[in-house]
């Protein structure tokens, strides 16, 4: 009995231990490191912005059944998938590949010049067996769901441009920014999800890629020109504007200088007439992914709603 009652004793001393560990442990899971928050967004980043590939996105493996395939439509994250291609066509156990579904062709909205093929990305996948002609697949992160059809791609690491992001949303907002002739300059011609507003942290693609010596951790700056359209306020006789140098006098009757009757001048014959003036800037973007023809960037600063058109010139970093 004695001997019981020591190792009762020692039982309950080294539950006490663990409990008091296990809720470090559990304190320390509920609050993930910045560090690892930080991997985490870069790599959802990656996943989910898309991309626009110059040459059609048609062939590789493709989704063609799940485990779940009767009783769901679309699948995710920790969901089995069959695909199309093993040991015959390379597929190993362990590879990672990246889940995409093509949208096809995407022109320039403002120039019409084919910009490439607009991907949307879907998710991650790793593969587990694999056999002749077939192999299974487990989803491990998704940004939309999965369907019968979708294709896989290899996966591509993540760029980590987090450094030069905080670096550009770090800095002080210019007001406007002067042409540059030199300069490289590009338009904004899709947001992720198909926005054509957007503010800071959205994704937004441009026009000009790797054809240009552009690099993922660029930064530009988002302008907006002045236009004959510029501004939204509508208001009556608002083409017309007052021309109130002469003193108020009257072309006919030539009255003092406090008449009501003055000459008139076109707004829009004051446009014309000004100098260049400089660039609205709206806002700051760092590309997180660059192809061929196109990019991808994060928005990490804005001073009003950026728009699809609007303009982007490389910064000098």
């Amino acid at each position: 009995m004695k001997r019981r009652r020591v190792s009762i004793t020692a039982i309950c001393l080294a539950f006490i231990l663990v409990l008091g560990s296990g809720s470090l442990i559990k304190i320390r899971g509920q609050q993930p490191s910045s560090t690892t928050k930080a991997r985490l967004e870069m790599r959802f980043d990656s996943l989910c912005t898309g991309f626009i590939s110059d040459v059609p996105v048609t062939s590789g493996p493709r989704v063609v059944g799940s485990g779940k395939e009767l009783q769901s439509y679309g699948f995710a994250e920790r969901d089995l998938i069959y695909i199309n291609k093993g040991l015959e066509q390379g597929v190993s156990p362990g590879a990672l590949y990246t889940v995409v579904r093509p949208f096809g062709l995407l022109k320039q909205p403002f120039g019409k010049r084919n910009l490439g093929y607009y991907v949307k990305q879907l998710g991650v996948v790793r593969i587990e067996t694999v056999q002749s002609l077939t192999a299974k697949a487990k989803i491990l992160e998704t940004c939309d769901d999965i369907w019968l059809g979708d294709l896989l791609v290899p996966y591509e690491p993540p760029e980590n441009t987090n450094a030069m992001e905080a670096l550009v949303a770090s800095r002080k907002p210019v007001d406007d920014i002067i042409p540059d002739p030199s300069a490289t300059t590009g338009q904004i011609v899709l947001g992720r999800g198909f926005k054509e507003y957007m503010g800071t942290n959205d994704i937004a693609f441009i026009d000009i890629g790797a054809a240009k010596g552009l690099h993922a951790g660029d930064s530009f700056t988002i302008y907006r020109t002045f236009g004959p359209t510029e501004g939204v306020m509508v208001y009556p006789d608002y083409k017309i504007q007052s021309d109130r140098e002469g003193g108020y006098e009257s072309n006919r009757y030539h009255g003092g200088d406090y008449s009501v009757d003055s000459p008139s001048i076109p707004s829009d014959k004051v446009r014309r007439g000004r100098p260049i003036l400089p660039r609205k800037v709206v806002g700051q973007l760092v590309l997180i992914r660059v192809d061929k023809t196109a990019s991808v960037g994060r928005i990490v600063q804005t001073s009003e709603e950026v728009n699809v058109g609007d303009s982007v010139q490389l910064n000098n970093n």
